[in-house]
């Protein structure tokens, strides 16, 4: 979903409860769609990420929303996939974007 990036060593998003996880887009983070991807920009870092057509999905129903909860009760009314499939590609992509610094999670649940 996440292209320019290693895989995740951070296990916040994969800890919390999903109805719990409130997500927020930092202002320093521009969004482009280009063709089929969206690149997200961090302008106090420079750095650039790719996303494709799912986690841009992702990325619009997260960013939109959100809630983590509801991304993932759209996400399994538009796919045809496993939802076990489906929730830890979700929780790994919102675990790379909060390792990038491109959203703020909060757990309400504290």
């Amino acid at each position: 979903m996440m292209g320019n990036r290693p895989a995740s060593s951070d296990k916040t998003a994969m800890n919390v409860s999903l109805p719990h996880l409130r997500v927020s887009v930092p202002d320093r983070v521009i969004t482009r769609a280009v063709g089929s991807s969206t690149v997200l920009l961090d302008v106090d870092s420079g750095r650039s990420f790719s996303l494709d057509a799912i986690g841009a999905r992702v990325w619009t129903l997260l960013s939109s929303t959100g809630s983590v909860q509801q991304t993932l009760d759209t996400l399994l009314a538009e796919f045809d996939a496993d939802p076990a499939q489906v929730e830890q590609d979700l929780r790994a992509l919102i675990a790379q974007l909060a390792d990038g610094r491109l959203i703020d999670l909060d757990d309400q649940a504290r």
